[in-house]
């Protein structure tokens, strides 16, 4: 009987010893869970199709453009306008306007817009389609991205966002060349993810997925291809967890990546750079991307390399000057079939233009006009035969230079002045521009677009029947 209670006893006081010991443990993985947080899981991007809206489109736009136009937005408009010299309020009103440079009389009226809600508008290559971004000022059902296919007279919001800076990186949608479909980075929990919204079907799909940062995405000329930007060979993952996750809490975001490339055939994507890149890729004709090395905001070691990159044999070449490997090269503009660059050449405290060949050696540097450091906006014609000169960032300080295919400068007009970001057309017969005219009686310092013909001379002021501001977005091809 005292060793049956015993036993007893002792069975008792074991099992609250068991008990006591998977107290411990529970309260010692509750502390650890608690020492060791994860980060918390982000707002999803609000994506969406809806708010549907009829839009009275030209009829001839409707149908097709036969030629290249120029695009462009100008606020303050009023067709009541009589004299000039008489000043009128504010409407509040943009309209974004195309016009063909052969009848700049004849302006077609696209889409007119509340100014102080307009925060960007984007236009497919061809003209066909438009994206607009409105802001809080819009209103609840007004804010967001819409979009507009001319072909059908038909719109919708397909996002219910206003900021396009997503963990500091700025990332605006992309269209395909057919104007068919556009690609948007956005938000995914824990990473960046790309997704496409396609106008033919009215739904969205998923180009790049998984857990890393996928951002700054960019359609080949011929839509067979997308580069994109990713952090995925340094951090394969944000998502808690994951397989060699990145915790948040403890790493900072990406600022840059590696360059990549989906075939949008295959659906295979394959790396292009052994780089990191702090800037958007882009490209040079539909097998070669460019894009750039080193950091220019580097307080200590500021750089900036130029590389090009072939989709097919994925394989990049830095491309500097002979001579220049240590110098930074900024606004560069390569010729179209990537045999020869443009730049801005910065050794010390010396900035000069300089023309090279993509193996380095020098075809001409620019004596006939200087430009700011990053203030040159440079641009080659279709054929690598004509090269034009003006400013950027509203840094212009002076009339339009052109240089023909011996570098020699042949539009020498001193009017109309203060030209920037001149534009060729796709047929590369004509040039659009922002300038000053001069000659006005009462110059008020407003920018007017113009065009001219390949040379950079003749040109013709198509926004001067207009009041208030202008804006250059470039040119649409015929679809």
């Amino acid at each position: 009987m005292n060793k049956s209670m015993t036993l007893r006893k002792s069975l008792t006081w074991i099992s609250r010893l068991i008990g006591m010991v998977a107290l411990a443990w529970m309260m010692n993985v509750a502390v650890s869970q608690t020492q060791d947080p994860v980060p918390t899981i982000a707002p999803v991007t609000r994506y969406e199709f809806a708010h549907w809206k009829y839009h009275e489109v030209p009829e001839s736009i409707r149908q097709g453009l036969a030629s290249p136009h120029v695009a462009f937005l100008s606020d303050n408009h009023d067709s009541s306008v009589t004299s000039l010299a008489t000043a009128l309020p504010m409407t509040n009103q943009t309209m974004l306007y195309y016009v063909n440079p052969d009848n700049p009389a004849n302006l077609y009226s696209i889409m007119e817009f509340a100014t102080d809600t307009l925060e960007r508008v984007f236009i497919s290559p061809n003209g066909n389609s438009v994206l607009y971004l409105l802001n809080s000022r819009a209103g609840q059902d007004g804010q967001g991205l819409w979009y507009i296919d001319l072909t059908q007279n038909f719109g919708a919001r397909i996002l219910n966002e206003t900021n396009l800076t997503l963990r500091g990186l700025y990332n605006p949608p992309v269209w395909s060349p057919d104007g068919r479909q556009v690609a948007l980075t956005w938000e995914t929990g824990f990473g960046l993810d790309i997704f496409a919204f396609s106008l033919d079907r009215n739904t969205w799909g998923g180009l790049v997925r998984d857990g890393s940062y996928n951002f700054w995405p960019s359609y080949s000329p011929d839509g067979q291809y997308l580069a994109f930007v990713s952090d995925r060979l340094s951090c394969p993952s944000w998502i808690p967890y994951d397989d060699g996750w990145c915790n948040a809490l403890e790493q900072d975001p990406p600022l840059g990546g590696h360059v990549f490339i989906l075939n949008l055939v295959t659906g295979v994507i394959s790396q292009l750079s052994a780089e990191i890149t702090y800037e958007p890729p882009y490209w040079v004709n539909a097998s070669t991307v460019a894009f750039t090395s080193g950091d220019r905001f580097d307080l200590f070691e500021p750089d900036r390399k130029l590389w090009l990159g072939d989709v097919h044999t994925l394989e990049a070449e830095m491309v500097t000057l002979d001579g220049q490997s240590d110098s930074m090269y900024f606004a560069e503009n390569w010729a179209s079939d990537g045999s020869k660059v443009v730049a801005q050449v910065v050794a010390g405290n010396s900035t000069e233009i300089r023309i090279f060949g993509r193996d380095g050696v020098e075809l001409s540097e620019v004596s006939a006009v200087s430009f700011p450091r990053h203030a040159m906006s440079a641009v080659w014609s279709v054929d690598g035969e004509r090269l034009a000169l003006g400013g950027a960032g509203g840094q212009c300080p002076s009339a339009l230079r052109v240089l023909n295919a011996n570098y020699v400068v042949i539009s020498q007009s001193n009017q109309p002045t203060n030209v920037c970001t001149p534009m060729y057309s796709s047929d590369g017969q004509s040039l659009s521009f922002t300038a000053v005219n001069q000659e006005r009686r009462s110059s008020d310092g407003r920018r007017d677009i113009y065009v001219s013909n390949r040379d950079g001379t003749s040109p013709r002021n198509l926004t001067s029947s207009l009041r208030g501001q202008n804006t250059l977005l470039g040119w649409v091809s015929g679809y």
